[in-house]
Formats: C-alpha cells, structure tokens, sequence
C-alpha cells in the first residue's frame, strides 16, 4: 500500500521499533528480538527508498526520432549514442583545406558547432550523408577512394551492403535490411569524426 511507503509512517514505525528495543533491552524478551527485527527492516526499508528517489530523479537521456526520414546531426546530438559517435574525434575539428576561407588550414573549431553542416535523410531503401559547405573544409573531399576514411567506415560497418559516393559532398549507404534514423545518424557521425582525424593527421 502507497500510505505505508510515506516518509511520516516509517518515520514512525521506526520510532515504534526503537521504543521496543528500549523499553525492552534489560529483559532480553521476546517484544525485544521483535524491535530489533523491525528497527533493521525499517532502516533498510528507508535506505531502498531514498536510494530509488535519487534514480527517479535522474533525467531519462532523450533518444532521436526513429521514424524520421532527415535530420542534420546538430538536431541529433542530444541522444547518447549519435554524440558519443560524434565525440570519437577530438573536441574541437582542424581546418585542413580551402586556404582561401576563413582562417585556413590548421583553424580549429568547436566539434558541436559543426554538426549543422552534416546532413542525413532516408532515399527509399537507400540512406544519404550530406557534407555541407560549412563542413567541407574540414575533411578531404578530394581524396581517392581507396584513402577515403569516411567512405572506409561506412563499408566496414556489418550492416552495410554497399557504400559510394554520388558527388564530391554526398555518400550513399545501402543497409542490408532497413534501419532507423538514429542508427544511420551514428554511422554517419562516426565517419566524419574519422575523416576529421585521418584529415587532420596529414597536416603534422
């Protein structure tokens, strides 16, 4: 019953159970073995009730829609398991091309704040991975395909039959079986992370 779990009555059945462990204590009775029982359940009764209290109030981690179709990864980055992918490259992301934008090669910028230029969407059974302009300069696009390290991460994942390029800004991924948004978005983040990095090493 709700009303015997109130903080008030077993605050109170504790206090009975302590009263009988007292009054009791000389005598060794049967009235004192019960206390002691009850003082040891109801402690352990509040203890298993605070310690639940805490778990509730934690915040259940927001998950990605998985019956969306398009996305950017920016919009994503709130569930676990997609900025987890994003965050297996470094913190902040190292400009490696364009040397006529801003800053050129070797500016670093905060990973979280490039997540808006990548974008993700559902072509039938096919998924998209879009690298906009923003993104671009962080990456080499240009690479051959055989020193491609997103198009590698994309091929190597068990789950994908085939993976390719349709434009220098755009990957194409076709799953064995269907799947949904946040579990693209994952693959997806972490490719980039790994293009950023196998990027970002050609340039020490």
């Amino acid at each position: 019953m709700r009303w015997t779990r109130h903080p008030l009555t077993r605050a109170a059945a504790l206090a009975a159970s302590v009263y009988l462990v007292i009054a009791y204590a000389e005598e060794r009775s049967f009235f004192f073995w019960v206390g002691l029982v009850l003082v040891a359940l109801n402690v352990t009764g509040i203890l298993a009730q605070a310690r639940s209290s805490r778990r509730g109030a934690r915040p259940r981690p927001v998950r990605a829609d998985p019956d969306a179709d398009a996305a950017r990864l920016s919009e994503l980055l709130h569930d676990p398991a997609i900025a987890t992918a994003w965050a297996t490259a470094p913190t902040h992301w190292v400009q490696v091309t364009d040397p006529d934008g801003p800053g050129g090669p070797g500016r670093v910028v905060a990973a979280p704040e490039l997540a808006r230029f990548a974008r993700v969407s559902r072509d039938g059974s096919e998924w998209r991975l879009e690298v906009e302009d923003g993104l671009e300069p962080f990456l080499d696009l240009d690479a051959a395909e055989q020193d491609d390290a997103i198009l590698a991460v994309l091929r190597g994942h068990p789950i994908v039959v085939e993976a390719w390029r349709a434009g220098r800004e755009v990957y194409v991924v076709r799953p064995r079986y269907e799947i949904p948004l946040d579990r693209f978005a994952r693959l997806a983040a972490r490719a980039l992370a790994a293009g950023q990095v196998h990027a970002a090493s050609r340039l020490r």
